[in-house]
């Protein structure tokens, strides 16, 4: 769910980022910088999309990077406390052990 939204994001804010940067090189870089009345308004509408999206890519990075190893081995443990029963280290934790 987190990577169909990350992607919807994507393809919300690609077009408002490709017309933003078309004007800035439009108008020059100078008066970008330095308009002394700007507006705003479609910065602030993709503020909270791409704070959104930058929150979403964090999260799913984290969750690349976590090393599960001692969470499914610890939960084989608890499964033979409970049950008397040794899991195969190669099975399915959720299967039903022959």
């Amino acid at each position: 769910a987190a990577e169909k939204k990350k992607n919807k994001l994507k393809a919300q804010l690609s077009p408002q980022w490709q017309s933003r940067d078309e004007v800035k090189i439009r108008i020059g870089t100078d008066k970008w910088k330095s308009n002394p009345a700007p507006k705003n308004n479609y910065a602030a509408l993709r503020k909270a999309d791409e704070k959104e999206l930058k929150e979403i890519e964090r999260t799913l990075s984290t969750l690349a990077s976590l090393d599960t190893t001692f969470a499914i081995q610890r939960s084989r443990e608890i499964y033979f406390h409970m049950t008397g029963t040794n899991v195969d280290s190669n099975a399915d934790i959720g299967s039903v052990p022959n």
